[in-house]
């Protein structure tokens, strides 16, 4: 009898966990080492900073539809953007469904990997409590480590005669350190856009100094819908970048034009990681956070930026991104220069295939789902149900990949690991055929490929067709639309407050569901263009006629 493959996992954050569940499906032996004596890696909230942690008040910005495991849906009575600690405790009802905290060993950090003659990989790890080593030998490496941990700190000439603090948003926990402060942010990417935002409620001022400007997108769009559940979508993700670009930079603009922030941004708004937030527009509208440039220099007291204006400084908040860093793997096997990583389908080392990433990129929408499914096509690899193609081809692969994204986004540190939720998952699931067929779909089930297609590009799609399919997915996927704010009572809910009859009711369920989406999304267009059209006037009048001082 053949001797199950064991395989070491690196961290029991959300990656973790889900590589721990993608090997026991498999018949592997998973052995997780979590330094942290808890799950939930950078979701885990500590009063202390940690190996990765968040701050206080963080929320999700992807909705709970969007960000569930392909076959372990969040509770429909979770809130619809999750604080840290429902992320957690969602992690945890995971690992406990599945029986997953049986193969973690924590307060254990993993010293170094290696591999052996044999093609074996050597981990060296010591245990936190006792300060005791351990060497075990394992057939494949899934690192789940994640790439939020090793801040990347810049400096600014001047920076070692000021009398103020200097930190990284790594270190940020909550507003408290810094109430009637003058705090300048450096960085508005998402972190620097939510502590700006949370210490303007509390500080004497607060400056968002940023090189390129923004994008800035709401957590919710249209009637209140998740804009995630709108922007991940098939038909949209199929459609031109041109043409995308073009309607979603008509949609961001009509929520607030950046220009009118002074966040004018130097590239597109498809070239970028968004900034999510719902809350930092009002906050500069109202002048408690102030936005500026690039900073030219640091002076004792005080930060002069770009344009030459001078303002007081107590404290410098850089959210300026982490290095991506592996620096428990023997640097023989992986180096890592200007924060890029060359790993096949950003996954397999193409070297040495039995070496997996998991989660090591960055995605136009939630990280759950994609580590999922990476896990599920690795461990295929392992066990030798699938084979990949040869280091040469890889390579090949690697290359055009960095191209593809090279061309699309912005050079930035940030961009190094950018991926795209819908093909990107497509392109995972069609390797292990969890792809759905929506040919076949149309032929067997006409309203399930309807509401695939039409709808949000739910994680549980992934679990209809191919390996371990989970039998509910049909029904989580016809309950989406139900489950965004509440189950209790939604349907009588909203039929109170339309005020509708029963014989309104019995003729409007006689409809088909296509008409009436239809239906509503002429209703929808038709608004949008006579608010746009309000919109232009009022704009318009607000233009200042050229006085004549002749």
């Amino acid at each position: 009898m053949t001797q199950a493959k064991r395989v070491g996992i690196v961290g029991a954050g959300c990656s973790g966990l889900a590589a721990i569940k993608a090997c026991v499906e498999e018949g592997l032996v998973p052995v997780c080492f979590e330094q942290d004596n808890d799950i939930g890696g950078v979701w885990r909230y500590t009063d202390v900073e940690s190996h990765s942690s968040v701050y206080k008040s963080t929320i999700i910005n992807t909705s709970k539809e969007m960000m569930c495991y392909t076959d372990f849906p969040i509770p429909a009575d979770f809130p619809l953007f999750m604080p840290h600690s429902k992320v957690v405790e969602y992690f945890r009802m995971y690992m406990n469904h599945f029986k997953l905290e049986q193969y973690i060993r924590f307060q254990t950090r993993v010293i170094s990997i290696t591999r052996n003659l044999d093609g074996l990989w050597i981990v060296v790890s010591k245990c936190l409590q006792t300060s005791q080593e351990e060497t075990q030998t394992f057939d494949a490496i899934m690192v789940c480590s994640g790439h939020h941990w090793n801040p990347n700190m810049v400096h600014f000439e001047g920076e070692e005669k000021f009398t103020g603090t200097i930190l990284h948003s790594h270190s940020y926990k909550d507003f408290k350190p810094f109430e009637n402060q003058n705090v300048v942010v450096v960085g508005i990417g998402n972190s620097g856009g939510d502590i700006a935002t949370e210490l303007s409620r509390h500080c004497k001022q607060v400056y968002l100094s940023t090189r390129s400007g923004a994008w800035v997108f709401s957590r919710t769009s249209v009637g209140g819908a998740p804009s995630d559940e709108i922007a991940l979508n098939r038909i949209i993700s199929s459609l031109p970048t041109k043409l995308v670009e073009s309607v979603a930079t008509k949609l961001v603009k009509d929520y607030g034009d950046p220009a009118l922030f002074n966040l004018t941004p130097n590239f597109s708004i498809t070239q970028a990681h968004p900034t999510v937030n719902s809350e930092l527009l009002g906050r500069i509208s109202s002048g408690h956070i102030i936005v500026k440039r690039n900073i030219s220099r640091i002076l004792e007291n005080s930060v002069e930026f770009e344009d030459e204006t001078v303002v007081p400084a107590d404290t410098l908040i850089l959210s300026t991104g982490y290095k991506i860093s592996y620096p428990f793997i023997d640097p023989e096997i992986l180096t890592v220069e200007d924060n890029s990583v060359s790993f096949y389908k950003n996954i397999f080392h193409p070297k040495y295939t039995s070496l997996g990433f998991i989660g090591c990129f960055q995605p136009v929408g939630a990280l759950m789902p994609v580590s999922d499914m990476q896990c599920r096509w690795f461990v295929k690899t392992i066990t030798g149900e699938l084979a990949l193609p040869t280091e040469s081809k890889m390579n090949q692969d690697i290359a055009r990949k960095k191209a593809e994204m090279a061309k699309r986004y912005k050079r930035s540190a940030r961009h190094t690991i950018q991926v795209d939720y819908t093909p990107y998952m497509d392109e995972l699931a069609s390797q292990i055929g969890a792809k759905p067929s929506f040919v076949r779909l149309l032929l067997s089930d006409p309203m399930l490929a309807y509401k695939c297609l039409t709808g949000p590009n739910t994680p549980c799609q992934y679990r209809l067709v191919g390996p371990n399919p989970w039998p509910g997915a049909k029904e989580e996927i016809a309950r989406t639309y139900w489950n965004v704010f509440s189950p209790r009572d939604y349907a009588a809910t909203v039929e109170r407050r339309r005020g509708r009859n029963t014989q309104q009711q019995k003729q409007e369920s006689s409809s088909s569901p296509i008409s009436s989406s239809l239906a509503s999304l002429a209703k929808m267009v038709a608004l949008a263009g006579v608010a746009y059209m309000a919109q232009r006037a009022y704009r318009a009048s607000l233009v200042v006629p050229a006085v004549n001082l002749n």
